[in-house]
C-alpha cells in the first residue's frame, strides 16, 4: 500500500498478488483533491445561508 500528499492531492494504492497457477496482481488508486473539495463545500455553504437569508423573516 502506498498512500501520500502531493499538491494538495491525497492519492492512495494498494496491489495485491495472487499466485496459484498462472497468478494475477490487482492494483487499486485513488486520488482526492482537497482544496478543490474544500471549495466546493464553501460554496454550498454559501447557497445554503444565502437562500436561508432569503426565507427568513427577521
Amino acid at each position: 500500500m502506498d498512500a501520500g500528499v502531493d499538491g494538495g492531492k491525497v492519492k492512495v494504492q494498494a496491489s495485491v498478488g495472487l499466485a496459484l497457477g498462472i497468478g494475477g496482481k490487482i492494483t487499486v488508486g485513488g486520488e482526492v483533491d482537497v482544496p478543490k473539495i474544500a471549495g466546493h463545500i464553501g460554496d454550498g455553504a454559501k447557497a445554503v445561508a444565502d437562500v436561508a437569508g432569503k426565507i427568513n423573516p427577521f
